[in-house]
């Protein structure tokens, strides 16, 4: 349309699609800033000129409803551009697109949050419960790499730190530290449960076999060796019955104090 003063009126309808560089550091909450820009290719600004209508340069029809983002705000810049061919006007309006997070609360913080709780159980069971505890722990481990890896399965591969990886890291290391106390708390009460003798004998046990066994190693008598063997076997198989496995204890001891007698 061209009117008498010779304003030249037009109207296209574009589809587009425009790049968006997105900083992903607060992840799942964040906000991102997406430009779109509009240029002439051929006339510079002694040809054409191009600028914003006033008072409303960008109207929207109707609220954009999108899947993962909600559209806060908009605004819209207008400069002129250097080129070696001259000025170009150049049109630029900002979208702000606010993430929708429910999601990633329900799927992702709050299920991470459940295992976290459900490993610190373990700490109820009583010392003596190690299957059941090591179960709850290493279950709660996997549980929570799985659900890490299906959700930034979706995003896009960064070299930087996010903050859901901040939190997901997090919680498997509470889990590995609840697995590392059920480590050290069982090797403090392995004696627990056993009358005051055994665990003197089994002391002094623990103290002349590191000693023996020292000497053994440089030993070049291999039926030596091999007795050595045998003892440590029969200890770890008898270990359960310990009233038994006294007189076989004390025949191991002399055979002991012989054999070292060769030296």
């Amino acid at each position: 349309m061209v009117f008498s003063n010779g304003t030249l009126w037009t109207n296209y309808r574009m589809k587009l699609t425009g790049p968006c560089d997105m900083n992903l550091k607060r992840f799942p909450f964040d906000q991102q800033k997406c430009f779109l820009t509009f240029e002439s290719y051929n006339y510079n600004t002694g040809e054409v000129r191009m600028q914003w209508n006033q008072p409303y340069p960008v109207m929207l029809l109707k609220p954009i409803q999108l899947p993962d983002f909600e559209m806060v705000n908009f605004s819209v810049i207008a400069v002129e551009q250097m080129y070696p061919a001259g000025w170009w006007d150049e049109l630029t309006v900002a979208f702000v697109f606010k993430r929708r997070y429910g999601w990633y609360i329900l799927q992702g913080y709050i299920p991470t949050m459940v295992t976290i709780v459900i490993s610190w159980i373990s700490f109820y069971l009583g010392p003596r419960a190690i299957p059941a505890r090591t179960m709850l722990g290493v279950n709660s481990l996997l549980a929570m790499t799985f659900q890490f890896g299906n959700i930034i399965r979706n995003l896009p591969r960064v070299s930087y730190v996010k903050a859901i990886d901040v939190w997901m890291l997090s919680g498997m290391l509470f889990i590995f530290l609840s697995l590392l106390e059920l480590a050290v708390v069982g090797f403090m009460s392995r004696n627990e449960g056993l009358p005051p003798k055994v665990k003197k004998k089994r002391k002094r046990e623990e103290s002349d076999d590191e000693f023996s066994w020292k000497r053994i190693q440089t030993s070049p008598h291999l039926e030596l060796r091999q007795f050595w063997v045998d003892k440590r076997i029969n200890s770890v198989r008898n270990s359960t019955d310990w009233a038994q496995s006294k007189p076989q204890s004390r025949r191991d001891a002399t055979l002991l104090s012989l054999l070292l007698s060769d030296f």
